[in-house]
């Protein structure tokens, strides 16, 4: 009995390691995202709420050129999480409407990478 407790407490020892170094890399990942990108100017062409799994996704759809090439985005942030509750995605959704202009942030080596807001989300 004591041998399976003592390996129950080692796997869960390697699950919390392995949770805290997937967090580490996600946050890192949004920060050089963020810090390596351009920025463009665009326009929003529609904006909805997502249902993906348990969660309520922000979705603003825009468009923008980079070296006169046209490019479509969907991405609010270079990682993309969603909210529990469908109000807070509404809010966060209302802060873009159909036709006004905006800031987008854009991979220097994959242009069809991007997103609008540069903030990491923890």
């Amino acid at each position: 009995m004591r041998r399976a407790r003592k390996a129950s407490n080692g796997s869960l020892g390697l699950v919390a390691v392995a949770l805290i170094f997937l967090s580490g890399w996600l946050i890192w990942d949004q920060h050089r995202a963020i810090s390596t990108a351009r920025t463009t100017p665009g326009v929003v062409t529609a904006t909805h709420v997502a249902r993906r799994r348990k969660n309520y996704v922000p979705v603003v759809e825009y468009r923008y050129e980079v070296a006169g090439h046209s490019f479509r985005g969907s991405r609010v942030g270079p990682l993309s999480w969603g909210y529990f509750f469908k109000e807070q995605a509404e809010a966060h959704v209302r802060a873009y409407s159909r036709g006004q202009k905006i800031s987008v942030h854009y991979s220097p080596e994959k242009p069809e990478s991007a997103f609008l807001e540069a903030k990491v989300n923890y």
